[in-house]
């Protein structure tokens, strides 16, 4: 699995938005031949270097990568269908502790003030 506790990744662009299946078009039960195809044929139509059209659309590409990432990695697929907002456990579990973290800090800055 390649994302790790409290990592950022363009990963993070797919969790945030539950259409990873719509981004790349194609259905539930792709396979991966299938999700990699589909992927290869819209990053040529929006990848910015290969197409002067999409130079300003730099979101989009990275949307789709994300979606890519997510549904390639057979772990983190079975998860995301699990889930319907799309975020690991692990992932729910390290944003709990950096905020439990953060809440920590504040409080001990305030008794050495």
């Amino acid at each position: 699995m390649s994302t790790r506790f409290g990592a950022r990744s363009i990963a993070d662009w797919a969790m945030a938005d539950p259409k990873a299946y719509q981004v790349l078009g194609v259905r539930l039960d792709a396979t991966t031949e299938q999700i990699r195809e589909a992927y290869r044929a819209q990053a040529k139509r929006l990848h910015p270097d290969q197409n002067a059209e999409a130079r300003g659309d730099h979101a989009a590409f990275l949307a789709l990568t994300a979606a890519y990432q997510l549904l390639v990695d057979p772990v983190r697929r079975r998860a995301y269908d699990q889930n319907p907002d799309g975020r690991l456990e692990a992932e729910i579990y390290a944003e709990e502790r950096r905020n439990q973290l953060r809440r920590r800090k504040r409080r001990l800055r305030r008794l050495w003030e």
